[in-house]
């Protein structure tokens, strides 16, 4: 077994641990510019169950979720939106956003 699926299989059973029933995570670079301090991209996570549906969960668990893809995942371009699929392990880009209806996720 090479070391990126060995990883990659570590962080779906930590996502299972963290967020039970977790299918796949969704991250998106969000642009803002009219804050009081100026521009700046905010990233927005969401978790999503089997049925496509955007879990609750706290903040906390979002930002975990999103820590802990970007530490198994160094070499991704975290500028551009991805999903991670629990089932198969794996995390692809994505050519447009991913956000459900609603934005079901903790944005930072």
């Amino acid at each position: 077994m090479n070391l990126r699926r060995s990883r990659s299989q570590h962080a779906a059973r930590v996502l299972d641990r963290i967020a039970p029933g977790v299918a796949a995570v969704l991250i998106t670079p969000v642009y803002m510019e009219d804050l009081p301090r100026g521009p700046r991209t905010a990233t927005h996570v969401c978790l999503v169950d089997a049925a496509g549906l955007p879990m609750q969960a706290s903040a906390d668990v979002h930002r975990a979720a999103y820590r802990l893809l970007r530490r198994i995942f160094p070499a991704a371009d975290w500028t551009r939106e991805h999903r991670y699929d629990v089932r198969a392990c794996t995390l692809r880009r994505q050519n447009a956003p991913q956000l459900p209806p609603g934005f079901g996720g903790a944005q930072w």
